[in-house]
């Protein structure tokens, strides 16, 4: 900034508090997400040219016209180019890496905020809830599905020859005439039945089934699971609360903060990020409607004193 523009800058923040709240509370954003500078930092190293800080990117008038950009120097614009290309491909390589594996195994797939019911060859059907995948393996001796990812709803047909296993992160599921839903977050998977009854052990257990336990767990129950070790003993539950995506809602009740954006997170592309501390951030409760959860975060964000920005697009959320 030239000596004018900096008392212009001065000037304009004492002029009203508002000002300088409005300016502290980007600031906080564009430190948030210093991380992407190593590599604007590399890329323009790459280019011959130093790098002074992590530079925004013009803001965007109201009616989403591009702000003109004049005096560009053509160096510096191809630096930025650069620069900016490389944060670009770390944020892509970070949401889309899986997506890409599941892409390769996957049988059917949902992406965020959708759902879908498919019947499978055993005339069985599954409900697929929103960012979801599965793979399908149908053998003379057994019916087994991979949950891949997210979450989905089994209504199985008996079949005393061809028992039917669900697979997800080193356990199995296996269910006779049963109801329930699979949930897999990462390594955890939470199993909730809703009639029937189901058991869940170590995939392993598949080939020695004598030599492990097989918790049974009954209608209106929930159990836990870690890479097939059982970390929650099974526990009552509101099944209608639990699984309220299959008619199209989200239930809060008490839940944690960071808790409720994951799960909110779970229905929208790309990524939510909090680029603001919260402190004693109090328990969100609430219904929201799956198919519009904008609403949700914003509501969310809004009771906890937070603004949201987001990219063209709704890949990148940011609460500040």
């Amino acid at each position: 900034m030239s000596a004018e523009e900096r008392a212009a800058f001065d000037a304009w923040l004492a002029a009203d508090t508002d000002h300088r709240t409005a300016f502290e509370k980007v600031e906080k954003l564009w430190r948030a997400l210093g991380g992407l500078e190593g590599d604007f930092t590399e890329a323009e190293a790459s280019a011959g040219s130093p790098v002074t800080g992590v530079t925004p990117f013009p803001e965007l008038p109201s009616n989403g016209q591009k702000t003109p950009i004049t005096k560009l120097h053509r160096h510096r614009g191809v630096t930025r180019a650069a620069a900016a290309l490389a944060a670009m491909l770390a944020i892509a390589v970070f949401i889309f890496a899986e997506d890409i594996w599941i892409a390769a195994f996957a049988d059917v797939a949902t992406g965020a905020g959708h759902k879908q019911e498919i019947v499978l060859p055993d005339n069985s059907r599954v409900t697929l809830n929103t960012a979801s995948a599965l793979a399908i393996d149908y053998t003379a001796g057994e019916r087994r599905i991979r949950l891949l990812r997210g979450e989905a709803f089994f209504d199985v047909r008996p079949d005393t020859t061809r028992p039917f296993r669900v697979e997800a992160s080193e356990g199995l599921s296996e269910p006779v005439g049963t109801a329930f839903a699979v949930r897999k977050t990462d390594d955890s998977v939470v199993v909730t039945v809703t009639h029937g009854e189901v058991a869940v052990r170590p995939a392993q257990a598949a080939a020695e089934p004598a030599s492990y336990e097989r918790p049974l767990i009954v209608a209106d129950r929930q159990i836990a699971y870690r890479r097939g070790i059982v970390t929650a003993r099974p526990r009552e539950v509101d099944v209608a609360k639990m699984l309220a995506w299959r008619t199209g809602k989200i239930v809060f009740e008490d839940m944690d903060f960071s808790e409720a954006l994951a799960e909110l997170d779970r229905y929208l592309p790309g990524r939510i990020v909090v680029a603001s501390r919260v402190g004693n951030a109090p328990k969100v409760s609430g219904v929201f409607e799956t198919n519009d959860v904008q609403i949700a975060v914003r509501a969310v964000a809004a009771v906890h004193g937070l603004s949201v920005a987001q990219t063209p697009g709704n890949h990148l959320w940011v609460l500040y």
